[in-house]
């Protein structure tokens, strides 16, 4: 196998990863979103949680909360 298809069987393997990490880290924060919503938090409580857990701002962190 030559290099250049090594290195592009490579790449497609690390954007693989990194899309599967990317979707996994979303699963997450919308299942913390749902437990916090359930235990009755107001959405500025979920913010602040979603931001300290997931090293987001709060704008980032504001705009998983209002999607779900």
């Amino acid at each position: 196998m030559c290099k250049a298809l090594q290195d592009l069987i490579i790449e497609e393997r690390e954007e693989s990863l990194q899309e599967g990490l990317q979707k996994g880290l979303q699963k997450g924060i919308k299942a913390l979103i749902e437990v916090c919503q359930e235990l009755g938090q107001t959405d500025e409580q979920i913010i602040e949680k979603v931001s300290r857990k997931y090293h987001l701002s709060k704008a980032e962190a504001a705009k998983y909360v209002y999607a779900v």
